[in-house]
Order: structure tokens, then C-alpha cells, then sequence
């Protein structure tokens, strides 16, 4: 979460004093870091979707950087379709029309006509009312408000994630954790449209975050995929996040089959409320195949943002 989306600030510019993203990933590494702690989990497990993904990884190092002794260890990453690891051409800075846009494409949809001749000041209102049409929320002063913050915050986070992927000569570190990789079909026309170049839109870029575990492809486009494996609506995915907190945690198939539901150390279940069965069984859903080695037996602990933690 952006710092300017805390409930208790007042002030328009509070929470948008970083100047560049380390400055964001460093206060989420101290606050995944701090929860660790509080409950006594030795290391964890990161995940993150499209953007989020880049900044997941980016959290991960830093947490590695300024862990304490048991109390540091990301032991994997889970990505869904991310950004790129690598560094970018020329990609413009979204600006607060970008940032919109990203809004609007997450939660509401992709006919964006609604923003077209509006100024840049009246942005936040017109989401807030558009919202408000398609009764996603009540138009009140309150949510007009909420909107103007999270637009003021995710232009800032867009605009500092931009630059930073632009900077000459930037070499991203592969991290040391494994990673669970989800790609969309759609991934290369989403991140061409977005302005990057067909080498940076492509799955290979996607797979220099690290050592891949296990790549999972799924059909359909960059936003459906994120927003479908966010909600676990998508059995395939579940399935890998699954596996992937198992294995950091050093359970086996068995323990994760005889385990309770619901409960807090608990990731997502195989089949969520709204998820069918073919979508388990679709053969365009195609998880290639698994590099885990069977000699790997090294003892592993998880937990996922401080939500799935296990001791």
C-alpha cells in the first residue's frame, strides 16, 4: 500500500515525499520485516501482480539487505504476469492521465471513453462517478475524496516506477528465492501497447526475476489474469501458490492435502467459491514443466506478506 493511502493522514502531500521507488520498497521491506518479527516467522514468501510484481521482487532484496539473523530470508516469489526485470527504452512518465487510465482498466473496465475531455483536475471526481454508475461505490463527498488520494498516490508510484526502469545502465538483481511464474497469453499486446519494445513485452523478460520453480501460462488478457489470480478464481493458479507455500514452509503434498481450511496460515483453497472445475482441467491452461529437484530437502519456513505466515 502507498504511504499517502494511510487512512490517517490529512494533509494532500503527506506519504508523496519519496523521490525515487527504493524509498517506497525500503518502508513495505521494514514493515514485512517488522511482521516476521512480531510473529516469530523466519522467513516468507512475496506476491505480486503486474507492477507489483517488479515491486515484490524489489522488496524482497532490500528486506534481504536489512534483515536481521533469522529474520530475512524470502524464500520465494510468486509473480503474476509481471513487469519486466530489465531495464526499459524510452517509455513516457504516465502522469496523472496515466494513472487514470491504470485505475480505471483495474476496476472498472476497458471502455474508457468516460475520461475523454475531462481535465486533469476533474480526473478523480469522474472516476468517483463513473464508480458510482455502475454501482461499484456511492457518489458521495467521501468517496470523491478517496479517489483523489488514490490517484494522487498512484501517479506518484507509476511516475517513480517509470523512471526508475529508465535509468541508464540499470541492471536489476536476479533474486536468491525461487520463483512461481503465472503469464497470460496476452501479456506481449498489453506491455507493447503500454509503449515498451517486443523484447521487453516478452515472457523472456519476465523470466529473469530468478530461478523459475514452475511457469504457469494461462489464456486471456494481462488484467483479466492479474484481477482472476488475485481473487483465486483461477484452480491452475491456486494450485501453484499452493505448492509454492508448501514448499517454502517444508510441507509435503500430503500435508497440504490433510490441512483445515480457512484458517489464517492457510493459502487459497484448490477450488474457491466461483471457480469450476474446468477451468482445472482447460488444456490451454499449461504449466510447464517443473525444474524442483528431488534432491533439494533443505529445510524451509513461509509466510505470504505477513497473511500466510507459518512457524
Amino acid at each position: 500500500m502507498h504511504p499517502h493511502l494511510n487512512a490517517g493522514l490529512r494533509q494532500l502531500t503527506e506519504g508523496l515525499g519519496a523521490t525515487n521507488i527504493e524509498g517506497i520498497v525500503d518502508g513495505w521491506a521494514d514493515a514485512v520485516l517488522a511482521e516476521c518479527e512480531r510473529v516469530a516467522i523466519g522467513s516468507y514468501v512475496l506476491i505480486g501482480a503486474s507492477l507489483g510484481g517488479l515491486l515484490a521482487h524489489l522488496v524482497g532484496l532490500s528486506a534481504r539487505r536489512r534483515g536481521k539473523p533469522g529474520c530475512s530470508a524470502n524464500k520465494g516469489l510468486v509473480l503474476i504476469d509481471p513487469a519486466p526485470s530489465v531495464h526499459l527504452s524510452k517509455v513516457p512518465l504516465p502522469g496523472v492521465r496515466g494513472a487514470a487510465t491504470y485505475l480505471a482498466m483495474h476496476s472498472i473496465g476497458f471502455d474508457l471513453d468516460f475520461l475523454e475531455e475531462v481535465g486533469d483536475g476533474d480526473l478523480a471526481m469522474k472516476l468517483a462517478a463513473r464508480r458510482a454508475e455502475l454501482g461499484l461505490a456511492p457518489f458521495t463527498e467521501q468517496t470523491v475524496l478517496e479517489n483523489q488520494r488514490e490517484l494522487r498516490a498512484t501517479t506518484h508510484l507509476l511516475n517513480l516506477a517509470t523512471a526508475y526502469q529508465t535509468q541508464p545502465k540499470l541492471s536489476i538483481p536476479s533474486t536468491e528465492s525461487r520463483v512461481w511464474l503465472t503469464l497470460s497469453e496476452g501479456r506481449p499486446d498489453f506491455f507493447l501497447k503500454a509503449g515498451l519494445t517486443a523484447a521487453e513485452a516478452s515472457p523472456a523478460a519476465a523470466q529473469k526475476y530468478g530461478s523459475i520453480a514452475q511457469e504457469l501460462i494461462v489464456p486471456g488478457g494481462h488484467l483479466e489474469v492479474c484481477q482472476r489470480c488475485m481473487i483465486g478464481d483461477m484452480v491452475a493458479f491456486n494450485e501453484l501458490l499452493q505448492r509454492a507455500m508448501d514448499e517454502g514452509s517444508g510441507h509435503d503434498a500430503s500435508d497440504a492435502a490433510s490441512s483445515k481450511a480457512g484458517g489464517a496460515g492457510q493459502a487459497p483453497p484448490d477450488t474457491p467459491a466461483g471457480t469450476t472445475a474446468k477451468d482445472k482441467d482447460d488444456p490451454k491452461v499449461s504449466p510447464k514443466a517443473d525444474r524442483r529437484s528431488s534432491t533439494d530437502t533443505t529445510p524451509k519456513k513461509a509466510g505470504f506478506m505477513g497473511l500466510f505466515g507459518k512457524k
